[in-house]
């Protein structure tokens, strides 16, 4: 096969499904997934729109060519603290503090409220951030599949009812004796813990 461009597009066997590869084509087997899954919901975009939708994706959350920004929000309400089930992976199916990666030019603060109502249909005002990490994770291989530098938010609660949409599977408050019953990140343990939420 040639090297494609970045913005070639082809279709297989002329069904209208196009997909796009990387500069770079080792990266085809380990994103050809994302790009087909993609392709079902997206072939009425114009071929460059599509490619960059795509090549989006990839570049910013598996496999990235440098450590991404992730922004979450810790809400508490009557004793109760904010919670999602994660979708996607990192941490497919655990329940995690509510957040995602920062956009470009967004501030952590548009970006903590962004993803919060985003994710469960609340709206917050997000203070000061609490607490950072890193989260790396490798694949069988061991390249770094994902890389991501988190910041978390404090934030006030403001309005609205929870309803989970986008990368959560479930959103709940959930209270210190909730939290027994429910499989916890490592790091939403570790941040709950350090606020002194849970001993």
């Amino acid at each position: 096969m040639k090297r494609l461009r970045k913005y070639d597009i082809f279709s297989l066997k002329q069904q209208h499904v196009f997909v796009v590869f990387l500069e770079n084509t080792t990266a085809i087997s380990r994103n050809c997934v994302i790009t087909l899954r993609l392709c079902r919901n997206n072939v009425n975009l114009k071929p460059k729109k599509f490619a960059e939708k795509v090549m989006g994706v990839m570049s910013k959350r598996e496999y990235p060519d440098c450590p991404r920004v992730g922004v979450g929000a810790i809400v508490v309400k009557d004793g109760h603290v904010l919670l999602v089930k994660r979708a996607a992976a990192p941490n497919k199916g655990l329940w995690a503090i509510p957040g995602g990666s920062l956009k470009l030019g967004e501030t952590l603060k548009d970006g903590a409220e962004r993803e919060i109502l985003e994710e469960t249909g609340i709206v917050v005002d997000a203070g000061r951030p609490v607490y950072a990490f890193d989260y790396f994770e490798r694949d069988p291989e061991g390249k770094i599949r994902f890389h991501f530098v988190i910041v978390d938010m404090l934030a006030d609660y403001i309005r609205g009812e929870v309803k989970a949409a986008d990368d959560a599977l479930d959103a709940r408050w959930l209270s210190p004796e909730d939290l027994k019953d429910f499989e916890l990140s490592v790091s939403t343990m570790k941040i709950l813990k350090y606020l002194k939420f849970i001993g």
